[in-house]
């Protein structure tokens, strides 16, 4: 997936708003191109980028803090590590391949999930496949099969 693609699917889940807003979601697009060639994890990233930031300039240079201050940067990642904070309310980029890890991780330690459980762990701390946080965010996040 190129990241025109991945800029329509952000357009679908929200309008633009504006020439700022497109530039930031193009930036957002190309850093999420280059972090993952899986077509599925592209859609994830979008999806979790507008779900979790909003897809909003601010909470992506940390200007907002999320859960009480504890998630941080346009993916909303509560930082495991001094170096994942950082990375949380770094570049595009590194938020973006931070985020990547967090969604492989939580898969790779969650293998009992199918299909949006996969996400558990990385929306509500939990494997749980019915966990009562984690599924319902999940499945938003997750898209359709």
């Amino acid at each position: 997936m190129s990241a025109l693609p991945i800029l329509m699917l952000m357009f679908l889940l929200a309008p633009f708003r504006g020439a700022k807003d497109y530039e930031y979601r193009f930036a957002l697009a190309t850093a999420i191109e280059h972090a993952t060639d899986d077509p599925k994890e592209q859609e994830i990233l979008a999806r979790l980028a507008w779900f979790e930031g909003g897809y909003r300039r601010n909470v992506a240079r940390c200007e907002i803090l999320g859960d009480k201050g504890k998630s941080r940067g346009v993916f909303q990642i509560q930082g495991m590590s001094a170096a994942d904070q950082k990375a949380a309310c770094g570049t595009l980029d590194q938020q973006t391949e931070l985020a990547v890890r967090y969604i492989r991780r939580s898969a790779e330690q969650c293998p009992m999930n199918e299909g949006p459980a996969r996400l558990n762990l990385y929306v509500s701390g939990r494997c749980w496949e019915k966990a009562k946080a984690g599924l319902p965010a999940a499945i938003k996040r997750w898209g359709e099969p």
